[in-house]
């Protein structure tokens, strides 16, 4: 680093703040003696930089400088700002449950999971929806869902408001053989069933984010297919198909508290 100074004294240069632990060594280290006050003085300084910091979910920022000081007073110098990226294979720090109303927004298509034809009506499929904002007239807000943790840390996934002409919630329940057959469909709360019961897997550094894996399918998750030709309808319909190892995008979900036009 270079300065120009016109003092007469000891000069020399000093790191401080955050970014303080990074500097290994300043040479010369006891800096520049006495220099002539009737003259432009220019010297320079080796600055060698060493650091090790442990990534983590998120970026971290070290703040400082590089200050030069003549005869105790700071004359000039520069800031340094060093950032260490975040490290995206390590997951931020979960709440240990999400149970609560949600909307679930599917990642890659930025669509929200819905109640086919927003209705709550035991057997139907649910699919991927986009209407701004959402219908939110009472007995049609199927894309608000109730996520309930269980005493074995799976959740039941609950439609918000009840069967249509029914007295209760109905609950998404995973297909039977979803080779077969991968679409997940409303039914009543069977408690000797293990269908309706869902594992959320982080899958990223946002902690409002996972895959939803059906228990009795540890290979599959929610994901997307248009099953227009194959099961009728008007898709896209949701499915849980093999996530092959590990989900990949189009599994994953965002956990959203409905905004005010939702609700």
């Amino acid at each position: 680093m270079t300065a120009q100074i016109a003092v007469i004294g000891n000069v020399s240069l000093v790191a401080r703040g955050a970014t303080a632990p990074f500097v290994q060594a300043i040479a010369p280290t006891d800096g520049y003696g006495t220099l002539s006050r009737d003259q432009d003085n220019q010297v320079s300084f080796d600055v060698s930089w060493l650091g090790t910091v442990a990534a983590t979910y998120e970026d971290q920022v070290f703040n400082g400088s590089l200050d030069v000081v003549a005869d105790g007073e700071v004359i000039g110098g520069k800031t340094v700002k060093i950032t260490v990226p975040l490290d995206e294979e390590i997951i931020m720090p979960r709440p240990d449950d999400v149970s609560g109303t949600w909307m679930l927004i599917h990642q890659v298509s930025g669509a929200y999971l819905v109640a086919d034809n927003y209705v709550s009506v035991v057997n139907n499929r649910v699919q991927l929806w986009y209407l701004n904002p959402p219908v939110t007239t009472a007995g049609s807000k199927g894309h608000l869902w109730v996520a309930i943790k269980q005493t074995d840390g799976t959740y039941l996934i609950q439609t918000s408001e009840k069967q249509s002409g029914g007295p209760a919630p109905l609950y998404l329940q995973a297909p039977t053989n979803p080779v077969a057959d991968g679409c997940p469909k409303l039914q009543q709360r069977n408690k000797s069933s293990s269908l309706q019961s869902w594992v959320l897997v982080p899958v990223s550094s946002d902690p409002d984010t996972y895959a939803i894996q059906a228990k009795d399918f540890p290979d599959y998750a929610l994901g997307t297919f248009n099953y227009t030709s194959y099961a009728g309808g008007d898709g896209p319909y949701v499915t849980i198909n093999r996530t092959w190892g590990k989900p990949t995008f189009h599994h994953y979900w965002r956990l959203s508290k409905p905004p005010a036009d939702a609700q």
